[in-house]
């Protein structure tokens, strides 16, 4: 009994968390350095270590800051084939529902040839390993599963009718008897359950929807919304609900209707969220005031009513080339919510002072009401600051003072390091008929830069106030890189005579002198893909881990509660934070709350998969026809199986299998990002530029394959564009 007295040294990782699993309740750090009889630094070492205990997901902090080991993932588990994520990878989900909670998408390691058989829709019984604060499952064997629904093109031959599935990722087609086509037609894109029977070794499958033609507006839309299990209908208490909102009254809130505010946006926005203003101050530190009104949201969705329980359940709006699927309906997103030209609007909106190179001085929050002065577009304010425009409703000081704030943020941006990644946004243009009509690629206008800057330093606002006020916010994390993939970066620039300076302690800044050094290289493409990947994925959670990319400390979505949720949720704990005699708004559980946060993650890679498969279907019907084109390109992507494609005349993505690079026999180098020939007489690497001829083009699962010209001409013979 003696030795209890005895100061003790730091304990290891296992010991804590073993010390954690013995008590049945949640223990606070200085339980657990008082068990261990700490003193000094050793008190400080327990709060490292409970750190990345927390960061990796084997313990979690609640509300009280006490500690408790978090629910885990078995190390076998059985899941689903969900989705495919924006870059092509497969997306898994555990089939019971309390494991889904702790990981509700679980990436598919492809390692191994099984592994690229796999198709949405198939059940798998996986390996589970965890890196970082991300889980991973290796495959170890396919399960039969027949419950999810399939998708397809009914093809209509002498001997029946077969289903060709539209993923390129499903090879073999199915079988539908005459009594389960549902009355579909030749050609129909269709929804299928799997059957049990099989013939001549092909599955029979029954059509349970018929969604049209491939061709017939809106089908692209309805076939990418249902394949990634988007909600789309709204019931009729929902709209019913929106309809019977009531405007919100004047009383209580700051009156800036005397300001000037205005929105700008896209060309074709719908829905209003952020209005901009800013002022000179002549004298003093402050150099420049600045005020962001957001639309207040939380006035008219009110926690748990029927209008938040589908907006929650959504997540956030999803954006398709035909379509909006908003996150509320269109009666607040595009009316009531909407900061609409000369219209009086609920707002929350926060003034910041900041001095001359834009370090922020202090700012307030407040919950206003306002009328937006003029609906502007980037392109509009960019030609008025060039001064190629003049007849707008802004006054040449207001556009000055808003440039000039602007600048003064872009310092301090620039000072503290942050990741500026600069690829152009690609945008399927539809014709009158709903057809794509080109691809065009949106040029980034300092104008897009002061919003975007005048957004971040709002969401700054926003997450400092809530950590100082100890009250719950929903984070925007963007955690460090992994050292697993710094390393595959480093190998990779090694490759190009490159070097990554910061040890095992890279900053933001360190990838941005990087970039700036390599920006007049013939493969800077390829430099910047690899810098993207090196990323992790950011990502929500109750739990502050800071923003890599953007290097800071504190960042929290606030700017966009009309489509996002979590800013929704921001915005209900800021106006908590504000004392009026109001309900408090914030009173969710610390469970409820974090898996919250693994939600709208869910969410938000959701719709990104939808928009980004919505692009391809869209590129592929654009491009059929142009078989034997040939055009330039670059290396996005480099595996064994062979290379992803960006074609320069439309930035449409293509694929190149290995089997298309001619006779030589390739190896791929996994570090190096490269396909080398044996013989090392050639090789393909990221970002090399090459040519390519289309090879084919699949509009049922939008794939475009493309080889190269046989006689190796680097001049097109049969040029395509939009």
């Amino acid at each position: 009994m003696g030795s209890t007295s005895k100061t003790l040294s730091s304990p290891t990782r296992e010991q804590l968390v073993e010390f954690i699993e013995r008590h049945k309740n949640a223990i606070s750090a200085r339980d657990i350095q008082n068990g261990f009889k700490l003193k000094g630094n050793s008190r400080k070492d327990i709060k490292s270590i409970l750190k990345e205990l927390e960061h990796e997901g084997v313990i979690k902090r609640q509300r009280n800051r006490k500690y408790k080991i978090a629910k885990r993932l078995p190390p076998v588990l059985i899941v689903d084939a969900i989705k495919i994520d924006s870059d092509g990878g497969l997306l898994l989900s555990p089939i019971k529902s309390e494991y889904a909670t702790i990981a509700p998408e679980i990436y598919l390691i492809q390692n191994n040839k099984q592994s690229f058989n796999i198709a949405v829709g198939d059940r798998l019984l996986v390996k589970i390993s965890k890196h970082s604060n991300e889980y991973q499952a290796s495959i170890i064997r396919k399960l039969e599963h027949k419950n999810s629904p399939t998708y397809g093109i009914l093809k209509e031959y002498k001997h029946g009718a077969r289903i060709k599935p539209v993923s390129h990722k499903q090879h073999e087609e199915y079988i539908v008897g005459k009594k389960f086509k549902k009355n579909a037609e030749d050609g129909d894109i269709v929804v299928c359950t799997i059957r049990n029977e099989k013939h001549f070794g092909l599955r029979e499958v029954k059509v349970t929807q018929v969604l049209g033609k491939l061709n017939d507006p809106g089908a692209i839309g309805d076939l990418v919304l249902a394949r990634n299990d988007i909600p789309v209908k709204v019931n009729e208490d929902i709209i019913i609900s929106a309809k019977n909102k009531k405007t919100a009254p004047t009383r209580g809130r700051v009156d800036l209707r005397n300001l000037d505010l205005v929105t700008i946006d896209d060309a074709d926005a719908r829905d209003f969220d952020d209005a901009v203003w800013a002022e000179h101050i002549a004298t003093g530190k402050v150099k420049w005031r600045i005020l962001v009104a957001i639309a207040d949201v939380a006035f008219y969705v009110r926690p748990q009513d029927p209008v938040d329980i589908e907006a929650r359940n959504r997540g956030n709006s999803v954006y398709l080339p035909d379509r909006v699927v908003p996150m509320l309906p269109e009666e607040l997103s595009n009316n009531l919510c909407s900061l609409i030209p000369h219209k009086d609007r609920p707002c929350l909106a926060v003034e910041i002072d900041i001095d001359s190179e834009g370090n922020k001085i202090k700012h307030k929050f407040m919950r206003g009401i306002m009328r937006s002065s003029a609906r502007l577009t980037y392109e509009q304010v960019q030609s008025l600051r060039e001064e190629k425009e003049k007849d707008l409703p802004l006054k040449k000081s207001r556009l000055n003072s808003l440039y000039g704030a602007f600048e003064a943020i872009a310092k301090a941006r620039k000072k503290r390091g942050a990741l500026d990644l600069d690829f152009p946004d690609k945008k399927i243009i539809l014709g009158d008929c709903g057809q794509p009509k080109k691809i065009k690629k949106r040029k980034r206008l300092n104008s897009h830069r002061l919003i975007e800057e005048f957004m971040i330093i709002a969401n700054i606002c926003a997450a400092e106030t809530l950590q100082k006020k100890h009250l719950p916010c929903i984070f925007r994390n963007h955690e460090n890189p992994t050292a697993e993939r710094l390393l595959s970066l480093r190998v990779f620039l090694k490759s190009l005579n490159l070097n990554l300076p910061g040890g095992q302690n890279v900053k933001p800044h360190h990838f941005c002198q990087l970039l700036k050094n390599t920006k007049s290289q013939t493969n800077t493409l390829g430099i910047q893909n690899a810098i993207l990947r090196t990323q992790s994925k950011a990502a929500y959670s109750p739990i502050n881990l800071g923003h890599f990319g953007l290097a800071l400390n504190n960042y929290a979505h606030f700017t966009s509660p009309i489509r996002r949720y979590s800013d929704l949720v921001v915005h209900r704990a800021l106006i908590d934070s504000l004392n009026t005699d109001e309900q408090k708004l914030m009173n969710i559980p610390d469970e409820d709350f974090k898996s919250l946060g693994k939600h709208l993650s869910f969410t938000e890679r959701r719709a990104a998969a939808a928009e980004h498969e919505a692009f391809d279907r869209y590129a592929a019907i654009l491009l059929k026809g142009r078989e034997g084109g040939k055009s330039e390109a670059h290396i996005t992507g480099v595996e064994k199986f062979g290379l992803f494609v960006e074609l320069k005349e439309n930035g449409a993505d293509a694929f190149l299998p290995i089997s298309l690079l001619g006779n030589e026999k390739y190896q791929f180098d996994q570090g190096s990002r490269a396909l080398i020939a044996k013989k090392k007489r050639k090789k393909f690497a990221l970002g090399d530029k090459l040519i390519v001829e289309i090879k084919s083009i699949d509009t049922i699962t939008g794939k475009i394959t493309v080889s190269l010209p046989l006689n190796g001409s680097a001049r097109k013979k049969k040029p395509f564009s939009n």
